[in-house]
């Protein structure tokens, strides 16, 4: 059954990135700058002049952390006290850059490492240069990394350049991180690093099982449901008593870290949405397969037939009158072997169903001979 389908979809991509999450790291295409390795990726946005690059070298491992550009996000939940950020105190580089780290450790021992934090200065200001934006550095798993968002303005024939600035920085810090002293206490290294990890990869599995669920609603033609607002509103209210929950865990497992915020905007941002779409097919399927109403069947004349070509499908309609006691027509996407089998003026066989949670859905369509 579909409903069940979807519970194990979410539990199976929830397990996939959380692994994603817990283990970053990642493979690029080869290249070498002043005998220095390094991989890159680049990612292309829907806008044209967008992009995200990643641009790695390996480096020490037993030093995870993550520095971003400090927004005015960041300082309002600093200022309400949700996050804290570990400062170095320096002035520019805690002006500039936002430390995404709980590990105390480490932030004992880049204090007095100016070359570290210099270093991360100098990534911010190169990419500037080079029309980009810098969204992170990262270090985990043994590789350290930047990646940054093209703007406008961007010249894809700089990216050498770009590439050879940044791994000349990339290896200041490296050689940085080789001075540092172990951990002494590996497994408390980050107190919150497993759980934020948890709670993204929760919120990543439901944003993508929300997608394909619609998408397999959207290109099956029948069954389908009549009171889609309804389902909707539902789907809205479940939805966000999901995300509220999520939030509210965020708080009381994440507060006074770094990383508190940063997880509820990504949970308002893409878990919201997809806890409303994985209620809306949830509560779809359950409203049909568990439905054991006696269908009513309603006969009607077909109005209107089109059809549209999309770039890889096309789609067919037709327009009946509406059988539920309302005026007017309704449009109605069917297969296309029905499509081609019916003419203006033929007669539909509408199998209408009541719904298990009260949303009425059409079970079948056939043509009456």
């Amino acid at each position: 059954m579909w409903f069940a389908f979807g519970f194990i979809t979410v539990s199976g991509f929830f397990i996939y990135f959380s692994q994603k999450k817990i283990n970053a790291r990642w493979k690029g295409k080869l290249a070498s700058s002043n005998g220095v390795p390094y991989q890159f990726d680049i990612t292309k946005t829907k806008i044209k002049s967008t992009a995200f690059i990643r641009i790695g070298i390996d480096a020490k491992d037993g030093y995870d952390f993550l520095f971003k550009e400090e927004s005015w996000i960041d300082r309002i939940f600093k200022y309400i006290g949700l996050s804290v950020e570990y400062q170095v105190d320096d002035k520019e580089f805690d002006d500039l850059i936002y430390v995404a780290s709980d590990n105390a450790f480490f932030h004992q021992q880049i204090t007095d490492k100016i070359e570290i934090t210099d270093a991360v200065v100098q990534i911010s200001k190169i990419v500037a240069t080079f029309n980009c934006s810098l969204k992170e550095i990262r270090s985990q798993g043994g590789q350290l990394w930047v990646r940054v968002k093209t703007k406008e303005g961007f010249e894809k024939n700089n990216s050498n350049s770009l590439y050879s600035e940044v791994v000349s920085q990339l290896s200041k810090i490296s050689d940085a991180l080789v001075e540092l002293p172990e951990n002494p206490h590996e497994f408390l290294k980050d107190p919150f690093v497993f759980k934020a990890a948890l709670i993204l990869a929760l919120s990543t599995a439901l944003f993508v099982n929300g997608m394909i669920q619609l998408l397999r609603i959207e290109v099956i033609e029948v069954p389908f449901t009549i009171d889609v607002s309804n389902l909707a509103l539902d789907s809205v209210l479940i939805g966000s008593i999901i995300i509220l929950i999520l939030i509210a865990s965020s708080v009381l497992l994440l507060r006074r870290s770094a990383r508190a915020h940063l997880i509820i905007i990504e949970l308002i941002l893409v878990g919201y949405l997809g806890a409303v779409s994985t209620s809306f097919a949830e509560l779809r399927d359950i409203n049909m397969e568990l439905d054991n109403s006696k269908g009513t069947p309603h006969q009607v004349n077909i109005l209107n037939k089109t059809s549209t070509r999309g770039r890889s499908s096309s789609s067919y309609y037709v327009y009946v009158p509406n059988w539920n006691g309302k005026s007017g027509s309704i449009k109605v996407e069917v297969s296309s072997g029905l499509y081609n089998n019916v003419s203006v003026g033929n007669q539909l066989l509408f199998v209408q169903k009541k719904g298990y949670l009260s949303y009425r859905w059409v079970e079948s369509i056939e043509k009456i001979e």
